[in-house]
This record gives structure tokens, sequence and C-alpha cells, in this order.
């Protein structure tokens, strides 16, 4: 090809961020973490879904990743939680913390919460000591912990500590015990965290992430990493011959790794699902700052209500967003016995063509595919 359509766009990504399998391809939950690099997880058990949709795991499975090390979440990027492989976590949380964490980024938000230095270095002691050898917490049995032992709390404390110790190095959510995820002491459970840093470390953020979301622009990669162009721009440069220029239709340079390019090229036949149901917050459209080639702008509102940062899970027709799902909570799932249906509701958009036979089979597979993931309806 010599510019990028749309359509291109479209599946190029779906291929790159794993939504897209070549037959006798296998993942495991790890290395989807691992090649996504990072991935959005503030709503946990959404990022669970798309850690399950990417490699067939059921939910049980995935859990297993984080308990057993693979996998870690933490606030890497944005000030938001994404779930990272656990030896890159350290390295990528890095590159952002110098800005997010000095005195003078804090001083403002530490002044409204009543949090001095001193408050944090508490914090900071008590927590090496309870979770010291391997322990592992709940935030609310942690706390519950350190009140125990004299800290005393205020309004807005409890999150703005963890995140403070994550991003300095210190914290990392790592197993999942009883439904919830535990903090434990990064040094103790990272068992080979990667040292990386300065240039070879942005290099390495800008070719992992054209791997795993390519094509993407400059711009897209600005915004996923929460950092400033020019860093973005050096890291691209430094990446060599990991990455390439490609224009597109719309008269913009889109970068994406030479590997896919070549796949792309060859007579190898994909498995392309025609309809998906991705989670809420998915890397499909979390992952650019620009989205209109997967998500039409008339329907941007259904996916984001008043553009408030909350995004519903949504229906992929051949890769677009043509409606919204959602599935039933876990108390409800707990309840169904073991020749329940698993209940799903999809609502498509009025615009998206009816389910014509073959296309109803397939949105029948996609919602049996989450059924499956749910597997005990745990």
């Amino acid at each position: 090809m010599t510019t990028l359509s749309p359509r291109d766009l479209i599946r190029l990504r779906l291929r790159a961020l794993r939504l897209t399998s070549y037959p006798g391809e296998s993942l495991t939950p790890e290395d989807v973490g691992r090649h996504l690099l990072a991935l959005q997880a503030q709503d946990f058990q959404a990022s669970l879904w798309a850690l399950g949709i990417r490699s067939g795991a059921t939910k049980t499975l995935v859990e297993e990743a984080f308990t057993s090390g693979g996998l870690v979440r933490g606030w890497p990027m944005r000030g938001t939680l994404h779930v990272v492989a656990s030896e890159d976590i350290g390295w990528i949380t890095a590159l952002n913390a110098p800005r997010l964490t000095a005195e003078s980024a804090l001083k403002r938000r530490h002044g409204q919460l009543g949090l001095t230095a001193s408050d944090i270095n508490q914090a900071h002691s008590l927590i090496e000591d309870i979770l010291s050898g391997g322990r592992s917490l709940s935030r609310d049995d942690l706390a519950d912990e350190m009140t125990a032992r004299g800290f005393v709390w205020r309004p807005g404390w409890k999150y703005h500590i963890t995140w403070f110790l994550a991003q300095t190095g210190i914290l990392v959510f790592g197993p999942i015990k009883e439904g919830e995820h535990h903090l434990v002491l990064a040094d103790e459970w990272i068992a080979r965290p990667r040292r990386l840093e300065g240039a070879e470390a942005w290099a390495e953020l800008a070719s992992r992430y054209v791997a795993s979301h390519g094509p993407a622009t400059e711009e897209d990669l600005t915004w996923w990493a929460g950092a400033p162009k020019r860093l973005v721009r050096e890291g691209l440069a430094d990446a060599g011959d990991r990455v390439a220029a490609v224009p597109g239709d719309d008269g913009r340079t889109y970068w994406v790794a030479p590997d896919l390019l070549d796949e792309d090229s060859s007579q190898t036949v994909r498995t392309v699902p025609s309809v998906l149901l991705t989670p809420a917050f998915d890397e499909y459209l979390l992952g650019y700052s620009d989205r209109t080639a997967m998500l039409p702008s008339r329907h941007v509102q259904a996916i984001c209500p008043g553009n408030n940062g909350i995004f519903k899970p949504t229906v992929l027709v051949d890769g677009v967003v043509s409606g919204v799902w959602q599935g039933a909570p876990p108390s409800t799932l707990r309840r169904l016995k073991p020749d329940q249906p698993v209940p799903i509701s999809v609502h498509l958009f009025e615009d998206t063509a009816q389910p014509d036979q073959d296309s109803a089979v397939a949105l029948q597979q996609a919602v049996d595919a989450y059924a499956l993931f749910l597997s005990a309806y745990a």
C-alpha cells in the first residue's frame, strides 16, 4: 500500500492490538499484557476481559496471571491505572514520575488534602513495615492496619498515598485474593525488573506502543503516554528500524511496525471475527487521541456520554463501533446455575444494519465468548 485508508487503519489496528488472530496463534494473558505494554485498567473487571478476549483465557486464568506475578496494576501513565507486565512497570512509571511527583506539581493538591511530607513519610514507613516479608493486603485492609498502628486518615488520603507510593516505585497491585486486588511491595514482588532509562527507555516505549497499537500518529502516542511531545518525537527517532512511517489518506504520518506491514502483505489467512464485544476502556479506543476511524462522530456521546471520560463496553462490527453492550453484575452471575445463560444485553445503533443470518451468528459467537470467559460465573 502507498497510503493508509481508514479501513487500513482498522484492519491493522485490530491485528496490532491482538483482536484479530492468526490460525495456530496462542497467547497467554501474560503474553497479551507484555505485548500491549500497558492497558487501561481503572475498571479492573473490564481489564480482565480485555486480556481474556485477546487470549481466549477464562477469567480465572487471567486472575492467575496476577497472582503468579506475571502481571501487575499501577499508575504508569496519565495518572490512570493500567495493567502492565511486572518486569515493565518500574521503568515505564519512572519516565513520568519525576514530573508527576515533583513538589511543585503536587503542592496545590497536597494543600487541598492537608497532606504533608511528614504524613507521606509516616505512611511509607508503616506500609513497608506491614507488607514486608511478602505480605499482601487490599487497600482497605492495609488502611485499617495502619489505623490500628496510629495513623490518622483524612478524606482523600487513602487513594492519594497509594498513588504516590506507586508512582515512586514502592507499591503495586499484585495478587488477586477473594476477588480483591492486593497491594504488595514492588521490590519484593517483582522478581526480574527491567532497568531502562533516558533515551533507551523512550525508544523502547515508542517502539512497543507502535508494535501494539500502530498505525498510530505521534499525537496518539503523546496522548497515550501522557508525555511531552518532544520526548515522544525523540523516542520514535531513536526507535530506528523498529518503526516505519507511512502516509495516510488524511495527510497524516502514521507509525507502524514493519513486521505488521510484512504480515499484512503476506498470504497468511486471518481469523477475523466480524463482531466483537470489547470491554469498557479498551485500548482499541483509549489507545488513540483520534478515534474517528473506529468510532463515527455521531456515536461518540453514546460511548462516552458528556465526554466525561467514562467509556462504555462497545460492539464492534468489522472493527467499527456499532453499539453498546452490558453484562450482568457479579452478584447476579454468582446466582446463576451452570445450565443458565449468562445475561448480556446488546444494543445496536439505529443506523447499524440489523443482523442478517451470518452476522447474527457472529454476534452470538461474541456473546458466547464472553460467557466462556466468565466460565464459573465468578
